[in-house]
């Protein structure tokens, strides 16, 4: 759980092994080393219940987390 940062569900960050957990997701840029900015919703069953990724640079907007927060409550 991340209670620091006022999280009250687990959330995941990929550190290491660099981009790993991104690849899998089908968000690394290997040809420029980093990941894009994704959000997914993992139900309990494994399913991706929501994805929305971002490029370099591209903020998230309000809606972005209204239409996750939709989906999370719909699972």
């Amino acid at each position: 759980m991340s209670s620091a940062q006022g999280f009250l569900f687990p959330i995941l960050s990929d550190f290491w092994p660099h981009g790993e957990v991104a690849r899998n997701y089908g968000v690394f840029d290997d040809g420029r080393g980093f990941a894009h900015r994704g959000t997914f919703l993992v139900g309990r069953d494994g399913r991706i219940g929501f994805r929305d990724v971002v490029g370099p640079g591209e903020a998230r907007t309000e809606s972005h987390w209204e239409i996750a927060l939709g989906a999370a409550a719909a699972q």
